[in-house]
């Protein structure tokens, strides 16, 4: 299977299964293109830059995304995107299309989610399913793969319909 490192929250967001299906992330940004689609496993890095967490803290509804659909962890904002997995896959999705970014309006919070301005691309995304334990695994740059038996027995939550 192909997987991508994302950084969290960023990763724990698209793999979020929610009441009819309804997540906050269905795009994937990025500033590269790929012919692939199909099954993609979502590997979470296992750092990020300081400039993720500042920016998480610093606005107001980034803060509220956190404690709106990730409050399984804890709270308040700082506990929870501490507590996130880091080093792991927690989950897979079905990658179905590559478009420019800027050919692509997106609700309200996918374009605080991602970053939709020219030169980007967004990968559109459906049918999360977020493992229960996250698997540790070490993450690569670009789309790169993980064994195909690495996922087989996993508990997984997925959407109701």
């Amino acid at each position: 299977m192909k997987a991508l490192t994302v950084w969290q929250p960023w990763a724990s967001l698209l793999v979020l299964p929610l009441d009819h299906c309804r997540r906050p992330k269905t795009f994937e940004t990025r500033p590269w293109d790929t012919r692939y689609r199909g099954p993609l496993a979502i590997h979470a890095a296992k750092t990020e830059p300081a400039w993720v967490r500042d920016a998480w803290m610093s606005e107001p509804r980034l803060r509220s995304v956190l404690t709106t659909y990730l409050t399984e962890w804890a709270s308040p904002p700082e506990v929870i995107f501490d507590e996130l997995p880091r080093g792991a896959i927690v989950g897979r999705l079905t990658l179905d299309a590559v478009l420019p970014a800027s050919c692509n309006p997106p609700d309200p919070m996918d374009a605080l989610l991602g970053d939709f301005s020219p030169g980007q691309y967004a990968w559109s995304t459906s049918h999360p399913h977020r493992l229960v334990i996250p698997v540790p695994y070490r993450g690569s740059q670009g789309l790169w793969g993980i064994p195909d038996d690495l996922l087989v027995g996993q508990e997984w939550e997925a959407c109701d319909s």
